[in-house]
């Protein structure tokens, strides 16, 4: 469970590493890893395939906490290091301006803020044991 050891598994990203989830290159950074250093890589188009592929045995994933929190809880999924990246990148609920206040944007919102909510109450233990970098 070292920064040696993971770089014995093959590693698995999503090809889209700006919004889809992490890039290993900048947990690397973080961890004072060579970006140069040889490793094994498979990419995938798509975070489930990404996640299904470490949930069959087929490499090390570096995903979301959100994507892979009930897998955690399920132990289909294990999480060899501690540690995780803040996201460097925001979302926002847009609307044209004559809709804000309409229902259909209204429940969405209400929504949206349930469901945060209740992840995070959900997952407060998980998420104060991750080493955040």
């Amino acid at each position: 469970n070292s920064n040696e050891d993971l770089l014995q598994h093959t590693l698995l990203q999503h090809t889209n590493t700006r919004g889809a989830g992490s890039s290993w290159l900048q947990l690397f950074k973080k961890m004072a890893i060579d970006s140069h250093t040889d490793f094994r890589q498979i990419s995938f188009d798509d975070s489930n395939l990404v996640i299904q592929a470490a949930e069959h045995g087929h490499g090390v994933a570096f995903e979301r906490h959100s994507f892979v929190a009930d897998k955690i809880n399920g132990q289909s999924l294990e999480r060899p290091l501690n540690i995780g990246l803040h996201s460097e990148y925001q979302y926002y609920l847009i609307t044209d301006p004559d809709h804000v206040e309409s229902a259909p944007v209204k429940n969405v919102l209400t929504w949206l803020n349930k469901e945060s909510k209740e992840f995070i109450l959900g997952n407060q233990s998980a998420l104060r044991q991750i080493n955040w970098l």
